[in-house]
């Protein structure tokens, strides 16, 4: 509620308006959260704006709502959390199992996540060097105390 000053089942409708760059989400051309605020505050939700579109002032965001009504729709589509999905698990089937240090170090690899296989390599009391086999060569393993580094002190504008 303090980011966008509504209640949370209307931060759809304000996405749907304003739109999300990072998910791709195009919301309604030219209106920002200071224009789509009061108007959720004011409307509720997208559907009822938009059957209510008549009433939004100023004439300049009435006119882009009614202009990209369909992105609105689309928009608050895309920003709505779907959560009436089948879930086929057995409940008991979720419990933790031992950890599979050998399937992990393969799979951090794959996604050259080193410093999580220096960790697992590390946490593992069977196999305190396993790592080694699974990092490439090319790669080391460094941290601050290891790592070269240079430092250059900025005492100046210039500088």
């Amino acid at each position: 509620m303090t980011k966008f000053g509504v209640t949370p089942e209307h931060v759809v409708d304000v996405l749907a308006l304003t739109g999300d760059k990072s998910d791709n989400v195009p919301g309604v051309f030219g209106i920002g959260e200071k224009t789509a605020i009061p108007l959720v505050r004011e409307f509720g939700t997208i559907e009822n704006l938009l059957k209510n579109i008549h009433k939004v002032t100023p004439k300049g965001s009435q006119q882009k709502i009614q202009d990209h009504r369909e992105e609105a729709i689309l928009s608050k589509k895309l920003v709505t959390i779907d959560t009436n999905v089948p879930v086929d698990v057995d409940i008991r089937q979720l419990s933790a199992k031992p950890r599979d240090d050998a399937k992990l170090l393969r799979l951090f690899t794959e996604l050259e996540f080193r410093s999580l296989i220096k960790r697992v390599s590390a946490a593992s009391p069977a196999a305190p060097d396993k790592a080694a086999e699974f990092i490439p060569a090319e790669y080391e393993l460094s941290d601050i105390a290891s790592d070269k580094h240079v430092y250059h002190l900025v005492a100046s504008e210039k500088s």
